[in-house]
């Protein structure tokens, strides 16, 4: 800071890498986070009640983003990390929250990017090695590809411009639309029944409807789709 200024968009991406370890999961991309983020607006609020007498919204040190890089595991469950990794990213998008509503008013900004899984320069070749699962990837994303690091630093990007001034305590997922499909759907497509039509009206038997029609309207039971 005494170097290069002041700061004026904060981003978060460490992560933890080593032996399954609750303590140092959390410590750090929880703990140091929250930290980093204390000592920073602590500092800008000491500086506001020397330097402005308490007034509010004044921010000196001209931060203006707080972005942390978290991941789909924060909502949904990847099976290939652990669960203090998945509990991690879930306590990174909740202090998100809390903190842009107690750094708004000093005009601080906090959002998180939750990335799928994506193509990074460490797993450049491992990717290009197993071609199979790369098409999967592709074949389960609405985009049909994969995300790469750009995607990422693009959002990154936008959360801290000025396109995003009315934005803050959110979560923008990258994933190319994977998240946002019907679990049941997406199996059937990678099945054997992929071709299988399952709409209401071959779920609801004929009896089903006959006694919808004589009390008062009531929706019937949808049947199992599996019975």
């Amino acid at each position: 800071i005494t170097e290069n200024g002041p700061i004026t968009n904060l981003i978060f991406s460490q992560r933890y890498r080593g032996e399954d370890s609750w303590d140092k999961e959390m410590a750090v991309d929880v703990v140091a986070t929250k930290n980093i983020i204390d000592y920073l607006t602590g500092n800008i609020t000491r500086q506001s009640n020397i330097t402005h007498h308490g007034s509010a919204g004044v921010n000196p040190a001209n931060l203006k983003t707080i972005t942390i890089i978290s991941s789909i595991a924060g909502q949904y469950i990847a099976e290939e990390q652990n669960i203090q990794y998945h509990l991690a990213k879930a306590a990174l998008n909740q202090l998100v929250r809390y903190y842009a509503a107690m750094l708004g008013p000093q005009g601080i900004r906090v959002n998180s990017v939750s990335p799928g899984t994506t193509i990074k320069e460490e797993s450049q070749e491992f990717y290009a090695q197993n071609k199979e699962l790369t098409e999967l990837y592709q074949k389960i994303t609405p985009l049909r590809r994969m995300g790469v690091a750009d995607d990422v630093a693009k959002a990154v990007a936008f959360l801290c411009g000025d396109d995003a001034s009315f934005i803050t305590g959110q979560n923008l997922i990258v994933d190319g639309g994977v998240s946002v499909q019907g679990h049941e759907a997406l199996a059937r497509r990678l099945s054997p029944l992929q071709n299988q039509v399952i709409t209401q009206s071959n779920l609801v038997q004929p009896n089903q409807v006959a006694n919808w029609n004589s009390k008062r309207n009531r929706p019937p039971p949808v049947k199992d789709r599996w019975d």
